[in-house]
């Protein structure tokens, strides 16, 4: 197995002061991608301000694997429905939807995803969903919600030629400028979400893409080889399989990365083939497998 450390999407969580959110300023998610499957890890400590550990790992209807950071739910009983947030939930009615989706680009004659690429497809469903909540969910009030609000997501698996691939869609919010308030004649939401970054990535043959999300700081320093310690620890990954990779980087992110404190395990690992076979080898928290 062959392993490419310059392929590395870095990617920061992202917190908010949303009130009673499941805010995952403490998720590690470490996604590695090659020709033939997919492997993510995921600590299953949260670091959510209810306090629970959750799934951050889900198999949406056993074709994609996604994760998420950030703003990731607001469901509170006492938020009324059109403010709450679920980005899992909107994952999942995202993937439902892509045959709609690709109707609609096959209809207009082109479109700005392959609507073929299921992963690519049920990313681009989950953003303009997710974007549209925040702007919604945003005005609960003005003092609930700070610049640089978001969520990143991760969607992966098989591409429409049989190969593996994954998309990453980060969102953040942006304040309303004060002219472009004056200048609209509706009312201006608190959070005005855009698509900061995404990217669709698709391994080198014979090389497995690493992708690490939420708190990365670890996970880069040994993926770049940036000290002493990543030096010698990679001099091993050779004899490793990509799952005990990923299962290792997550793991040394709860041992030393800065935030430690607020990071904990236990630790879940899934594998997704390119033939469509899912083998949960760590399922700490039994989240749903299928």
């Amino acid at each position: 197995m062959k392993w490419c450390a310059c392929a590395v999407v870095f990617l920061a969580a992202i917190s908010s002061g949303l009130a009673e959110a499941q805010i995952d300023f403490a998720t590690v998610i470490v996604v590695g991608v090659s020709e033939n499957r997919v492997v993510v890890a995921a600590n299953a400590g949260s670091g959510s301000q209810n306090g629970h550990d959750r799934c951050k790992v889900t198999l949406l209807d056993g074709k994609v694997l996604y994760g998420a950071a950030g703003v990731v739910a607001d469901t509170a009983p006492a938020i009324p429905g059109q403010w709450t947030i679920d980005a899992t939930s909107a994952a999942n009615a995202s993937l439902a939807d892509a045959p709609k989706r690709m109707q609609a680009c096959a209809a207009a004659g082109s479109c700005s995803f392959d609507p073929k690429s299921l992963p690519e497809n049920s990313a681009q469903g989950w953003a303009d969903s997710v974007m549209s909540r925040l702007a919604a969910a945003s005005n609960i009030g003005p003092d609930d919600w700070k610049l640089g609000a978001g969520v990143t997501g991760i969607f992966a698996g098989v591409g429409p030629a049989g190969e593996m691939e994954a998309v990453v869609d980060q969102i953040l919010c942006e304040k309303p400028g004060a002219q472009a308030a004056e200048a609209s004649a509706k009312p201006q939401s608190n959070c005005q979400p855009h698509l900061d970054f995404s990217r669709k990535v698709v391994p080198p043959k014979g090389h497995t893409v690493w992708i690490p999300l939420g708190i990365s700081d670890i996970a880069n320093e040994y993926l770049r080889q940036a000290s002493d310690r990543a030096k010698e620890e990679v001099k091993e990954w050779p004899k490793l399989q990509e799952w005990q990779i990923a299962y290792r980087l997550v793991d040394l992110t709860l041992a030393y990365s800065q935030k430690k404190v607020s990071v904990s395990g236990p630790i879940e690992v899934v594998e997704l083939r390119s033939n469509g076979t899912v083998t949960w080898i760590q399922n700490p928290l039994h989240c749903p497998e299928k």
